[in-house]
């Protein structure tokens, strides 16, 4: 039986009316926010069970056909059940509507008034609750069932329905498009479910951590891709589209799509091809998104406009801009498709190029209370203007945008009001976005606590807010929060939570993140597992000819050529570590040169051998000081020609004056620890370690050295200490049993009143 026209009037004028919430107020204060709705959510996301949750949509989705019409014998004969469901999930929109439905279909007219007002009032909530960031937000669901109940209740007819494709951030968007026929407008909605899945994970191993996130996310899409429903193929192909190995690949699967139905790739094919234009990349862009804008799709005509303003990817065509712009704005209303443009236009070309186009009615609309026009023009004021000082009528436009609630204005003044030195002021409003999930707010609000800059050090608080930026998508929160443990005392659990979070970046996409896991990995010695995923992660950073001229791809191409070399050390490894440098090094790059000459260094042939000297030598004229430090430890021991420690002793000395910190203690080690009577100097040894202290916290391995020093200086009582706790440092840290074992060994030594000495290699023939 088909909803009574009664009733489906009454739900349609509902959630209209929640579509209307107003706008720009505190949440808690809107129309439509329910603390007793409220209160339900927090009890259900802190308490509640998932499996049981879940179980709750299963029964009711039973109780209908496969059009989803209800089936009043299985509504009557599963009533109790129904009831139960509602108790175990009191804020389902999926388990109400269906409950609604059903009393519907036995002709129950209080019970279904009764779950249709519920139905009505999550809605209401679901909106009210939303932090006002400019529509992007999205109403909080339990489960996929909970949006096409919304679809279904809404009376109006479906446009478009399609997830997102997941970015690292804190939620799995499902944007809904609908057109209400008696106003006349697009209205596009957000929802997401995977943040109330991932609270209601809170037991999961890893549920703490950014990488469950995406995980769990990159797996919904392809499970429900998998029992095609439709609204997740275009999400889940356009993660597939991504993860393609070069751009031209990437390009002709949106395209593809695009052409197959697909409008959120033909949005973003189009935002692909403005990063990187080529030379028919906006013509093919054009013609993939030209069917959206014959049918008057919003963001199709502000996204063709932009590109019509630019004239980057196509010529410069402000006549047809000004009119898909038009379009646009009668599409959502008043200036919507222009505020939307506005929103994505503040790089500085953009300028001179869009801007004028929107400055004149973003200007009025601002005048006659528009506070979101009344941010966006002010955010263009402040971006263009010198040094970002803003006027001061933009910080009055961004003072009234922020009091009235939008989370973007209340970053932005809270930014300005700390540079104009408005401290406690400025924080606090940083600090209200902040709340409301603002993910640029968070990060900036925890790395000052962190720091201590311009606020009250408070590390604890600092952690919490840089966390929750790392939830919300971050890559640079969840390294910071990495180096927090990286900080910490070297226990084995802040080693495995520092992991865990560069391990989340990396699944992120963020280059260093990745290059960092790979470092730790490959430092776990004899771990096969995870030195195969370090070389994978390092052959994928290498390969990608967008790092090729950056830090990370070089450090990453260092890195793999040194495992290749050192780590696995075959001759084909070698071989090919050779192949990656050498060009390099021929080409003149001093870091490069270095690596080189510490593989040939390494060789068995003594004609290799003084081959790497050359090079290392030559990287070291070049100014490099981890080669001057390789040299100078090469040439105390004598690899490519005789010992020469009055030689490597200047080299360590010059490294040191150049404050490179591994040269202090290369250099002290062997002053310590060399078996010639003669070339011991642990006085200058612990100078240079004491040195050192002042410059970086000494980690496990120099308070080794530090231990070897007083030892050889006949202290050997603080001998024994410092390296009784070298070795609980690293029994802390996961130190393979080996290595434990020769600082057991040296320990032994200063217990018994003998230094440790080293014997290095024989001399060259």
């Amino acid at each position: 039986m088909k909803s009574t026209p009664a009733h489906h009037s009454f739900l349609v004028a509902a959630l209209l009316t929640a579509l209307a919430t107003c706008l720009h107020a505190e949440a808690s204060n809107r129309p439509g926010f329910d603390e007793r709705i409220a209160e339900d959510w927090r009890r259900t996301l802190d308490e509640g069970d998932l499996q049981e949750l879940m179980a709750t949509y299963e029964a009711t989705s039973a109780l209908s056909d496969d059009e989803g019409e209800p089936i009043a014998e299985r509504c009557r004969e599963h009533a109790d059940t129904l009831d139960a469901a509602l108790i175990t999930n009191p804020v389902g929109l999926g388990v109400w509507h269906a409950a609604y439905r059903c009393a519907e279909a036995l002709n129950e007219t209080g019970k279904a008034d009764v779950r249709s007002a519920r139905f009505a009032a999550l809605v209401r909530h679901g909106f009210a609750a939303r932090p006002d960031d400019n529509g992007v937000a999205p109403v909080r669901v339990l489960a996929d069932a909970d949006v096409w109940a919304f679809i279904q209740a809404s009376g109006q007819e479906l446009l478009f329905d399609h997830y997102d494709s997941y970015a690292s951030s804190r939620h799995l968007v499902r944007v809904v498009g609908l057109w209400d026929e008696e106003e006349q407008r697009e209205r596009v909605l957000h929802f997401d479910f995977l943040d109330s899945l991932v609270r209601l994970s809170r037991d999961q191993p890893g549920a703490g951590f950014p990488s469950y996130r995406r995980v769990l996310a990159e797996g919904l899409l392809k499970r429900f891709h998998e029992l095609e429903l439709g609204a997740a193929t275009a999400g889940y192909e356009l993660l597939l589209a991504a993860r393609l190995p070069n751009q031209g690949e990437r390009l002709d699967a949106l395209e593809r799509q695009a052409h197959e139905g697909s409008y959120v790739a033909a949005l973003r094919l189009l935002q692909v091809c403005e990063q990187v234009p080529g030379a028919d990349c906006g013509l093919r862009a054009v013609d993939a998104l030209l069917p959206y804008v014959e049918i008057r799709l919003s963001d199709a005509l502000v996204l063709l406009a932009r590109a019509y303003l630019r004239g980057e990817i196509v010529p410069r065509d402000v006549k047809s801009a000004k009119a898909l712009l038009d379009a646009a704005d009668a599409r959502l209303g008043d200036v919507g498709g222009r505020k939307k443009l506005a929103s994505l236009s503040f790089r500085k070309a953009d300028a001179a190029n869009v801007w004028p186009v929107l400055s004149k009615p973003l200007k009025r609309a601002a005048r006659g209370g528009d506070d979101v026009a009344a941010m966006l023009v002010a955010m263009n004021e402040v971006s263009t203007s010198r040094q970002g000082k803003p006027t001061a009528r933009a910080l009055a436009q961004l003072q009234r945008a922020a009091e009235g609630g939008l989370i973007q204005a209340q970053w932005l003044y809270g930014a300005l009001l700390i540079d104009q030195k408005r401290l406690d002021e400025g924080h606090r409003w940083i600090e209200r976005a902040a709340e409301s999930d603002l993910v640029p707010a968070q990060r900036t609000l925890g790395t000052a606590l962190m720091s201590g800059t311009d606020i009250k050090q408070d590390e604890a608080r600092g952690l919490y807010w840089l966390e929750r930026a790392g939830h919300g998508g971050s890559s640079e929160a969840m390294l910071a929060v990495a180096d927090h443990y990286a900080r910490q005392s070297g226990s084995e659990q802040s080693r495995k939570l520092e992991i865990e979070w560069v391990r989340s970046a990396h699944i992120a996409g963020d280059p260093q993140a990745s290059l960092r896991l790979a470092s730790v990995q490959l430092q776990r010695g004899n771990d096969k597992t995870a030195n195969a995923d370090a070389e994978g992660i390092l052959r994928y950073l290498v390969g990608r000819p967008d790092l090729a001229d950056k830090r990370v791809g070089k450090d990453a191409r260092n890195l793999l050529a040194s495992w290749l070399a050192h780590g696995i050390d075959t001759a084909e490894s070698r071989k090919e570590a050779i192949a990656l440098i050498q060009p390099l090094a021929e080409a003149g790059d001093s870091e490069f040169q270095g690596v080189l000459g510490g593989i040939h260094v390494h060789d068995s042939d003594p004609v290799v051998r003084r081959t790497g000297i050359a090079w290392l030598r030559k990287a070291s004229d070049g100014g490099d000081m981890a080669s001057t430090e390789s040299l100078a430890f090469n040439t105390w021991l004598g690899r490519g020609g005789a010992p020469d420690p009055a030689a490597a002793s200047q080299l360590w000395q010059r490294a040191v004056d150049a404050k490179y910190t591994p040269a202090y203690n290369n250099w002290a080690w062997v002053l310590c620890t060399s078996p010639d009577a003669g070339l011991r100097d642990a006085k200058r040894g612990l100078d240079l370690m004491r040195e050192l202290q002042t410059l970086v916290q000494l980690d496990f391995g120099s308070n080794d050295t530090l231990a070897a020093c007083h030892a050889a200086d006949g202290n050997f009582d603080e001998a024994s200490r410092v390296q009784q706790d070298v070795i609980a440092a690293a029994e802390a840290e996961g130190s393979e049993a080996e290595q434990l074992a020769r600082l057991q060994a040296r320990l032994a030594l200063y217990q018994k009143g003998s230094i440790y000495t080293e014997v290095g290699p024989e001399p060259e023939p």
